[in-house]
């Protein structure tokens, strides 16, 4: 008897590691839960997903300083608020500007008077502009003083430059931009 309950027991373990799992396999072994309820299962990746996301970014300011990372927008740019002189904006990151770039009604919010007139050649063509000095400059916990910039009369957006992003290390890959100091 006592040799037919081992069997038993022994017999009962080989159905379970047979048999596997709970989980409902759907077409080509798609796991779909215990109880073939894909969202559920969905919804379990997705946290893990972003949990693995956060320990990422903790691996990051470990190994690069504090910083930010930015998330890349549908329309494939970066963007980061900011302000200068105190007056809050967003700033699209542009890589392909030379200059910190802002609108002509912004600067003027802002207290930047031209100084010099200049003629900038952009994507577009060539444009009419003048330089002047944002007295502070912030973005995320960046402050910095005394940036030159172009004022441009037909822009919508304010542009975040090199004379600004070339002070940072700077690392795009997979939607994401990290910048550090």
């Amino acid at each position: 008897m006592k040799y037919l309950l081992i069997t038993l027991i022994l017999l009962g373990a080989l159905v379970e590691s047979v048999r596997g799992d709970d989980n409902i396999y759907g077409p080509d072994g798609i796991n779909l839960g215990p109880n073939g309820n894909p969202e559920l299962q969905f919804q379990k990746i997705e946290q893990q997903r972003n949990q693995l996301e956060q320990q990422q970014e903790a691996i990051d300011e470990y190994a690069f300083g504090s910083g930010m990372t930015l998330r890349q927008q549908y329309n494939g740019h970066y963007f980061v608020n900011g302000a200068i002189n105190d007056i809050p904006l967003a700033f699209a990151i542009d890589t392909g500007a030379s200059f910190v770039t802002l609108p002509k009604q912004v600067a003027s919010q802002a207290g930047i008077k031209c100084e010099n007139e200049a003629v900038m050649e952009t994507a577009n063509g060539k444009a009419q502009a003048c330089t002047g000095i944002i007295s502070k400059l912030r973005f995320g916990d960046f402050s910095i003083k005394d940036v030159q910039c172009v004022i441009a009369p037909n822009l919508n957006h304010a542009l975040m430059g090199n004379n600004v992003l070339e002070r940072f290390k700077i690392v795009q890959h997979n939607g994401k931009m990290r910048i550090t100091k």
